[in-house]
């Protein structure tokens, strides 16, 4: 397939459902699971959408990886012999963070007869049970949402307060790590798996949510 090629009416409105579609299953399953959807109309910027990006720090108009070219091409080869229609590939990582192992399932999105893109799964082995529990029971505060709510942001801004603390005595941390440090002890304690944790970290840290996301990314690079 070339890249650069321009989409129709119809794939455009394939990929928007399938962006809907994203959203739904990440609610469903919980925040262990990364979506990620590459166009194939242009490699270079393959990016579309993104659900729990902060896994890999992975963003929209990224290049797509030279792996998942590999694995996507053949997928796609063995899409259109027409043997196997829905073909997919599943296979495993071994995440950047360290020797945790993450599923990756890659999906042929199709308008028609031709697949225009490539939706792909990823779920983080290391996700703690309990938060595929919550993701998957009953909210017993769905009389009052805003009960489920103080609670998180009660949780997050404590962890936020001991992060703080610990780093405040670590003698080592010089003024320009000082955020970024307090972001890598919350990220170790699992605390950015929470929904709405970034948010509530900027908010306590009196810093925006793009600045979290930044630290993320490079401690996902690092």
């Amino acid at each position: 397939m070339e890249d650069k090629t321009a989409l129709s009416g119809n794939e455009s409105a394939v990929l928007e459902a399938v962006k809907e579609m994203m959203e739904g299953f990440a609610a469903f399953i919980g925040t262990g699971a990364e979506l990620i959807l590459y166009s194939l109309s242009d490699r270079d910027h393959s990016v579309l959408h993104t659900v729990n990006n902060w896994h890999s720090g992975v963003s929209n108009g990224d290049p797509m990886p030279e792996i998942l070219r590999i694995k996507i091409d053949e997928l796609i080869a063995e899409s259109l012999n027409g043997v196997t229609p829905y073909s997919r590939r599943t296979f495993y990582f071994t995440t950047r963070t360290g020797p945790d192992k993450e599923k990756v399932v890659l999906v042929p999105v199709r308008c028609g007869s031709n697949i225009i893109a490539v939706l792909m799964v990823g779920y983080y082995l290391n996700t703690p049970i309990q938060s595929f529990l919550n993701a998957m029971s009953p909210n017993e505060n769905d009389g009052n949402p805003h009960d489920a709510i103080d609670i998180t942001e009660e949780y997050i801004t404590k962890a936020v307060v001991e992060a703080r603390e610990r780093v405040d005595q670590d003698s080592a941390v010089t003024r320009s790590n000082y955020i970024r440090s307090i972001v890598e002890l919350l990220d170790k304690d699992g605390i950015f798996r929470i929904k709405s944790a970034v948010r509530i970290v900027a908010k306590t840290l009196h810093i925006s949510p793009n600045t979290i996301y930044m630290h993320l990314r490079w401690l996902r690079r690092r």
